[in-house]
């Protein structure tokens, strides 16, 4: 097998466990994403943020999306603020500060989610 399909199914099998119930097996995928996800794993953290109510989970992927490194991450994160709801834009604006992804391209997306709601 390949070291490329390895990481594919690597990849969809930590966003199934993003979906899980079970808050161990959600903290094992947000754990495996800090040295095998890459940027596919992003919009699936997103949605989980959005739809959780376990502090520990969200604070996880705080971490993660606010310690990217790769400019590829910074679409997900943009069209994340254009789909989601006002606590999610928070969090993805601290995101993009604290990642330094330099988003430039897009202030008037960033603009946008900033003006709208209680950020």
């Amino acid at each position: 097998m390949t070291e490329k399909s390895t990481q594919k199914k690597l990849i969809e099998v930590i966003k199934k466990d993003l979906t899980s119930k079970n808050e161990k097996t959600v903290l094992d995928a947000l754990s495996k994403i800090k040295t095998k996800g890459d940027v596919s794993v992003i919009p699936s953290m997103l949605d989980l943020y959005k739809n959780s109510d376990n502090e520990h989970i969200k604070d996880e992927i705080k971490i993660i999306l606010s310690q990217l490194k790769v400019k590829e991450a910074l679409l997900p994160l943009i069209e994340g603020l254009v789909d989601y709801d006002d606590d999610l834009n928070e969090m993805i604006l601290f995101s993009l500060w604290n990642a330094n992804l330099n988003p430039v391209n897009y202030i008037a997306e960033i603009v946008e989610a900033s003006c709208k709601g209680n950020i």
